[in-house]
């Protein structure tokens, strides 16, 4: 399989945002897909521009072995099931350990996001659901609250702090079936798809149900027939 056909499989991939600052498409957005001339983690998860800085100003940290590291891990979460547990906690603990051993608040905090929208792809999301991994759970919802207590405690707030707050409260859920709201919406408008369709196919079972009963050849007439008999004999 070819990288732009693993690409096409990774949900929620985005082209690179890169400004080309040469060639005949001068001033032009690069927007190749998985492009490894410009790799930059934060247009691969279209995360915004504020993440996208962090990234371009700490190459060092996010370099191109780092972006094909995430995008494996990304493309092969999606395919791992209850027989691959200890993978996937190996992918969740390299970027855990990533997030938790940086000194850099702003790397913080792109990691910090990488591993939550990594959280939220399904096969993951149900993994962590899962009761035996409920302390998982917990923490995660417990780190996106802290992150706000901790922004709220600093004496001197940088412009980065207060867009990254601003983003947590404006796009993460806690105690919810995912943990971005845009996952949750649509998660609930497949729900409720779901349940009108049903519905619906319940109301046309009903009235095929009860057209094949009262037609003149239907199955309740000879009842009908027989009580209006045997109430006609009692008169």
């Amino acid at each position: 399989m070819s990288n732009q056909d693993i690409v096409k499989k990774i949900k929620g991939f985005s082209n690179c945002k890169h400004i080309l600052k040469t060639g005949k498409n001068k001033g032009m957005l690069c927007g190749r897909g998985y492009c490894l001339a410009h790799f930059n983690v934060a247009d691969f998860l279209d995360l915004p521009l504020m993440f996208r800085n962090i990234v371009e100003n700490n190459k060092t940290k996010f370099d191109k072995f780092f972006y094909k590291e995430i995008r494996d891990i990304f493309y092969k979460s999606q395919f791992i099931d209850g027989d691959n547990e200890e993978t996937l906690k190996k992918y969740l603990v390299c970027i855990l350990n990533n997030a938790s051993d940086e000194k850099d608040r702003n790397i913080k905090y792109v990691l910090y996001i990488l591993l939550y929208k990594l959280l939220d792809i399904s096969t993951v999301n149900n993994f962590i659901k899962n009761p035996r991994h409920s302390r998982v759970l917990e923490t995660c919802n417990n780190k996106i609250i802290q992150f706000i207590n901790e922004i709220d405690s600093f004496d001197i707030k940088t412009e980065t702090d207060l867009e990254f707050k601003k983003y947590l409260l404006e796009n993460l859920q806690v105690n919810r079936k995912y943990f971005f709201k845009y996952k949750n919406l649509r998660f609930s408008f497949m729900k409720l798809k779901i349940s009108i369709i049903i519905k619906l196919q319940l109301h046309n079972l009903y009235s095929k149900t009860l057209e094949n009963m009262y037609k003149p050849e239907g199955t309740y007439i000879p009842v009908i027939r027989q009580h209006f008999e045997e109430s006609c004999q009692n008169l």
